[in-house]
C-alpha cells in the first residue's frame, strides 16, 4: 500500500540554515514525532527509528536511509530508506524528496515522499496510514518553523499526539467507509 505526501511550506529563515536543517538527519529527525536518530552507518547511511502508537496499535519501524543527493546549490535532497516493524508485522521503503527555494518573504520547501508499507500491518487501512501522515506532518511543520524561525540552538524532540490521531483515523474510516457504500449503491 503506497501512501503519497505532498506538502509545501514557506519560513522566514536563512536559505542556508533551511539546507542545513534538512541535510542534517541527527537535527531534523527531532522535529518529526515519533523519529529518533540511531546513528550514522560507515558508509554513510543512517539508522532511524519510527514509532506510533494509536491506542492498542503500537508499530515500531527500524531501519536504514541514505542520502541518494544533496545539492546546496540546486536546494535538493533526496532520501532513500526502507525498515521492518519489530515484531515482524510488516515493513516500509520510503522515498522523500525535498526542494529548497529562495522566495519572496524568506524559503519556500516543497515535500513529496512516497512510502510503500507491507505486511499485516496494511490491515489498519490506507485512511488511517493517511491521517498519520498527515497529523505527523502537520506537527513536523511546527517544530521547523519554531526552530528555523527561532533562535533555539536545537529543536526539541516531538512526541506523536495520539489524541488527534484518533480522532482523524476515526474520521478517515468513517468516510472511506460512507464512500465504500456509495460506490456500491452505483
Amino acid at each position: 500500500m503506497e501512501i503519497k505526501v505532498q506538502e509545501k511550506l514557506t519560513l522566514k529563515a536563512d536559505y542556508e540554515k533551511v539546507f542545513n536543517f534538512f541535510a542534517q538527519p541527527e537535527v531534523v529527525l527531532k522535529c518529526i514525532p515519533g523519529a529518533e536518530f540511531k546513528g550514522f552507518n560507515e558508509d554513510g547511511s543512517f539508522k532511524a527509528l519510527a514509532k506510533v502508537k494509536l491506542g492498542a496499535i503500537n508499530l515500531s519501524f527500524e531501519g536504514n536511509m541514505v542520502f541518494e543527493e544533496k545539492d546546496p546549490e540546486k536546494g535538493k535532497i533526496v532520501l532513500k530508506g526502507q525498515g521492518k516493524d519489530k515484531k515482524g508485522t510488516g515493513g516500509v521503503k520510503t522515498k522523500i524528496e525535498i526542494e529548497i527555494s529562495k522566495a519572496e518573504e524568506g524559503v519556500e520547501v516543497q515535500v513529496n515522499s512516497s512510502t510503500d508499507v507491507t505486511g499485516k500491518v496494511i490491515q489498519y487501512g490506507r485512511g488511517m496510514f493517511q491521517q498519520i501522515a498527515k497529523q505527523i506532518f502537520g506537527q513536523f511543520v511546527k517544530c521547523s518553523k519554531e526552530f528555523l524561525e527561532g533562535n533555539k540552538e536545537a529543536p526539541e524532540d516531538q512526541e506523536l499526539k495520539a489524541s488527534s490521531l484518533i480522532v482523524g483515523s476515526i474520521k478517515s474510516a468513517i468516510a472511506d467507509r460512507f464512500k465504500r457504500n456509495k460506490d456500491k449503491e452505483n
